[in-house]
């Protein structure tokens, strides 16, 4: 809508006394926006002018008014200025800061997505200048890409008191997706308002697309029930910022915008976090601390050989001042070269042990009816006596005959030098059964719900769910030296347990949660001992 037009000589002549006007810069919802010259200041200006000929006169004239009042207190480096009121016989104007920018709208009708930094980036700035309003008691009435101002890498949120306009809808209907639900509904708008828009925001930025579809045929916009669209497209350390922010409920999303600045710098920080596997879970074979281990008792080890060699060098040119006998020019490299041998052959010795492969607890061989000594069971914090045997614990078994077979009876002992006779031959033991080749362990599945940098956060999600009935654990992992906490749930034995909890997670929590597969494991075989007979 062209609400101020160039030719218009009659309605610019009072505003052309003071002010020349070079071109128009953009359009807004009230009012078109021109840079300007100041005549008397001798300096670039922006007039937002709305002649008395609008159809809207009236409620245009208050909500200028309005940011012209809010001028006064909402004064930030990234939210647009705005320095004077005036009102003229042909219509009222706002004199603000000279931004020559175009409005992120634009620069998305021709850019479908941002980059990642790109958008962090962006989004920071924006949370900056709204963190800022929040802390004022101020939030803005219409907070979508209309109102964000871009210029190279500046950026400026404007028109904080600007409701939204039907014609603004029509002529850009993806802003409608912008709009919380609860001002739809006719509440105000709020912080938590300014949130939802900003998850809106962030999704269009990465995905490229907006979360929700837009509904035309019906009041409502678009519906929030089932999961965003292309939420593949956004970095996995990202989704559960956003869809915290796109909560239907203003009390289930963050407080305000300082809030949702503290979580998405946590995770510009551990952004590195992306992509984890099951060695959350589970320690690796070689961690990063044993590693670290290692490398400070090789640098220990370097630092004494290296004074050792000092030490021996200082006192043999001593003793060859004493026999007045020149010092050898090779001496203090022949040392340097045996302490850098001797280190080598450590870092060698070292190595080499920690490759090597941790073998695993032999398991005690299984009863036979030849060898069985039966004793009775210790009392609980019995101590065993020295060379008293005793029962070794029972093993599960993967065969289905094993179980039920009664004990062998034990024989009673018999004299010393006694031997048997020749003639009675007592009957053959029976064979033992084949021993199994493994002991496998059944499947497990643990549902990552999310992951922090500091504990009361993850803390603060853990009590959250406890109080909606799911049991939940945070572990503590490690991600480049970096501390991470890990909420999670299970461990479950059945696959159909796990996913019903990551289905209700995604669905009444609105969290975007990930199953892990904990592999069966196999046991290592366990051989019988031959039976003399």
């Amino acid at each position: 809508m062209t609400i101020f037009r160039e030719d218009d000589q009659e309605s610019m002549e009072e505003l052309e006394q003071r002010y020349e006007l070079l071109h128009r810069l953009r359009e807004e919802p009230w009012g078109e926006v021109w840079l300007a010259t100041d005549r008397l200041l001798h300096t670039e200006i922006a007039l937002k002018v709305l002649p008395r000929t609008d159809p809207d006169w009236d409620t245009g004239r208050k909500i200028l008014v309005q940011e012209a009042t809010l001028s006064l207190t909402l004064r930030h480096p990234l939210i647009l200025g705005t320095f004077f009121l005036g009102e003229a016989d042909d219509g009222l104007y706002l004199v603000e800061e000279a931004f020559k920018g175009e409005s992120l709208i634009s620069r998305l009708s021709r850019k479908q997505r941002f980059s990642v930094p790109e958008t962090l980036r962006l989004l920071d700035q924006v949370a900056q200048a709204l963190a800022f309003a929040h802390h004022r008691g101020v939030a803005h009435q219409t907070l979508n890409p209309l109102h964000v101002l871009l210029s190279d890498n500046e950026v400026r949120v404007a028109n904080f008191a600007s409701p939204a306009r039907d014609d603004e809808q029509a002529r850009h209907l993806e802003l409608r997706a912008y709009t919380p639900p609860e001002v739809l509904r006719s509440e105000e708008s709020s912080p938590a308002g300014n949130i939802f828009s900003l998850g809106v925001l962030g999704y269009r930025l990465l995905a490229g697309s907006l979360p929700y579809p837009l509904t035309f045929d019906e009041p409502f916009p678009y519906r929030l029930d089932p999961m965003p669209v292309d939420l593949e497209e956004i970095p996995l350390p990202l989704q559960n910022l956003l869809l915290q922010c796109l909560a239907p409920e203003p009390e289930d999303r963050l407080a305000d915008a300082g809030d949702f600045l503290v979580q998405l710098r946590q995770l510009r920080e551990s952004s590195s976090a992306e992509g984890l596997g099951t060695w959350l879970l589970e320690e690796p074979e070689q961690t990063p601390a044993a590693w670290r281990q290692f490398g400070s008792g090789a640098w220990g080890l370097w630092d004494k050989i290296r004074s050792l060699g000092r030490t021996w060098g200082e006192k043999l040119s001593t003793s060859r001042e004493t026999t007045e006998s020149p010092p050898a020019p090779t001496s203090r490299r022949l040392w340097w070269g045996v302490g850098l041998g001797g280190m080598l052959l450590v870092l060698v010795i070292l190595v080499i042990q920690l490759q090597q492969p941790v073998k695993p607890p032999t398991e005690p061989p299984p009863l036979t009816g030849a060898t069985a000594t039966l004793s009775p069971p210790a009392a609980p914090g019995a101590s065993v006596q020295p060379g008293s045997k005793a029962i070794p614990p029972l093993v599960e078994s993967a065969e289905p005959g094993n179980q039920g077979e009664p004990l062998p009876v034990a024989k009673p002992a018999e004299p010393p030098g006694h031997r048997p006779s020749a003639t009675l031959a007592s009957p053959p033991a029976a064979a033992p059964p084949p021993p199994a080749k493994h002991t496998l362990k059944k499947e497990r599945y643990l549902v990552l719900v999310s992951t922090f940098s500091r504990m009361d956060q993850a803390q603060a999600l853990s009590r959250r769910l406890q109080g909606k009935k799911y049991r939940t654990r945070i572990i503590k992992i490690k991600v480049k030296g970096k501390p991470r906490y890990v909420v999670r749930l299970g461990p479950f034995t059945e696959k159909k347990t796990a996913e019903a909890n990551l289905k209700r997670l995604q669905t009444r929590e609105h969290l975007q949660p990930r199953l892990i597969v904990l592999k069966a494991k196999a046991a290592p075989a366990t051989t019988a001992r031959k039976v003399r007979r």
